[in-house]
């Protein structure tokens, strides 16, 4: 898997040198552009690695924040005040406790608080506060070209990270998408028109614009099963007016949709009338319906009959492997991906090479 460009990676990839940065329990500074998930990408780690997340978002807080209050000690019993000591905030990690101390927005921080965290950063401790052996730092920000007020990070902070950049890639986010239940209209229009995923806004008063968050949440929004006429307003809200007119014409095919459940029962309902982009949402909507099935027997028929009617239909091998690879993103039983090939062997035998079966 090569790198998206310019240096840069997908969010895979960069999962695979944080796992290991994470490990050796060296600084590492993600970089992209807003929206794109890298918060989430490292509460994923976490997860994965067993170990706990703790959230700091370095723009809200001020030096003392980090640093903690000083208290007033003395020497001895009635002496008075000599010296002071530091408490520390209650976010930061205690001993006996193994996890991911996460630094969001580090760059939207005023200089001062970045100032305070470099020592946390490089020597992992803070004043008299040290970082328990078991927790690593992952610091996040956006880029200067994505207008989002950062200030500049100083020569002597950047030298303490190992610097991971991060771009989107449409395949990469169609399987976390998929194992998220993305709204199938909004993975349609996004298998059609991948690089409407992130769109960066070229004018700064521009308030709404898609990334893969702004898709999220309209895909939440989505999957309240809202009427046409509700759903049109409040798109552009979301993704922003030009896209939200691209979006909403794309979603109004899905009043031409066949009827599922009859495919799913081996009927061959008359396919719409309709360029590639309808085939784009049939296939992403029955793929959507195959993964909610739970049963093995169940799948298989879906799955069956979903790809005899494409195939049916003349779809190309390249439309019938998405909706396979859609639907059977997830870890199925081998013996379930098998039947499904044996019983629709005519149609998937062509897609040996390109599924790499």
């Amino acid at each position: 898997m090569g790198l998206v460009g310019g240096g840069a990676m997908n969010l895979d990839q960069a999962k695979d040198i944080l796992r290991v940065a994470v490990a050796a329990k060296k600084a590492a500074m993600l970089w992209g552009p807003p929206g794109l998930g890298k918060s989430d990408l490292v509460r994923q780690i976490a997860a994965e690695m067993k170990k706990q997340f703790t959230d700091v978002r370095l723009s809200l807080l001020n030096p003392v924040d980090l640093r903690g209050l000083p208290v007033p000690m003395s020497t001895g019993e009635g002496q008075p005040p000599s010296y002071t000591t530091w408490l520390p905030p209650h976010f930061l990690p205690r001993e006996g406790t193994r996890g991911i101390l996460f630094l969001d927005e580090i760059n939207l921080a005023v200089p001062t608080v970045q100032a305070a965290a470099y020592q946390l950063i490089l020597d992992r401790k803070l004043g008299e506060y040290v970082l328990p052996d078991g927790w690593a730092v992952i610091a996040a920000g956006n880029r200067a070209q994505d207008r989002s007020n950062v200030f500049e990070m100083s020569a002597a902070l950047k030298n303490r990270f190992i610097h991971v950049k991060v771009e989107q890639d449409f395949d990469c986010w169609k399987r976390w998408a998929l194992e998220h239940d993305v709204h199938p209209s909004i993975l349609g229009y996004l298998s059609y028109q991948s690089m409407d995923l992130l769109r960066m806004p070229d004018n700064p008063a521009q308030d709404a614009f898609p990334t893969p968050r702004s898709w999220m949440v309209l895909s939440e929004m989505m999957q309240q099963d809202p009427p046409l006429k509700i759903i049109i307003p409040y798109v552009g809200g979301i993704i922003g007016d030009g896209f939200a007119s691209k979006f909403v014409n794309f979603h109004k095919m899905s009043e031409k949709l066949p009827d599922i459940k009859a495919i799913f029962e081996g009927k061959n309902p008359t396919w719409p009338k309709g360029e590639d982009s309808m085939a784009y949402l049939i296939i992403t909507t029955l793929a959507y319906e195959t993964r909610k099935v739970k049963e093995n027997d169940g799948i298989i028929k879906a799955a069956t009959n979903s790809i005899n009617y494409l195939g049916d239909n003349n779809l190309s091998k390249e439309f019938i492997a998405l909706y396979l690879t859609s639907c059977m993103a997830s870890n199925l039983d081998a013996k379930v991906r098998g039947e499904v090939f044996k019983r629709s062997r005519k149609y998937l035998e062509p897609l040996r090479q390109l599924l790499g079966v």
